[in-house]
């Protein structure tokens, strides 16, 4: 037997979600895509391992300091302003990139 469940009528459904990364994994800026997903407060730079409250570790036990800065309040959700900062710096990148491409004496080598 087929049942329809109808939302319309003001239920809702409830959902979790998230991402799981291995001990390690290192954070890179999503400026392509999904840059609303990377609009939080955090202040990691490219290249530095996921850590913090902001990616908090669970397994096999939880930071008590990320459970006490997330229980707190503590974390800066995501802004309209960091999501339009984030947009521009991508693209500015582009733009760089097409006006001033690299050339073969600015790769290193020597």
């Amino acid at each position: 037997r087929d049942v329809a469940v109808d939302y319309s009528a003001g239920k809702q459904r409830r959902v979790i979600s998230g991402t799981a990364v291995r001990h390690g994994t290192l954070y890179w800026r999503r400026v392509k895509s999904g840059v609303l997903g990377d609009a939080s407060g955090h202040d990691l730079g490219d290249g530095e391992v996921l850590q913090g409250p902001y990616f908090p570790r669970i397994f096999p036990s939880s930071v008590e300091a990320e459970r006490q800065e997330r229980i707190g309040g503590r974390l800066v959700p995501r802004s309209r302003w960091k999501i339009w900062e984030r947009k521009m710096e991508a693209q500015f990148e582009e733009l760089s990139a097409a006006l001033w491409p690299p050339t073969e004496d600015s790769s290193g080598g020597a």
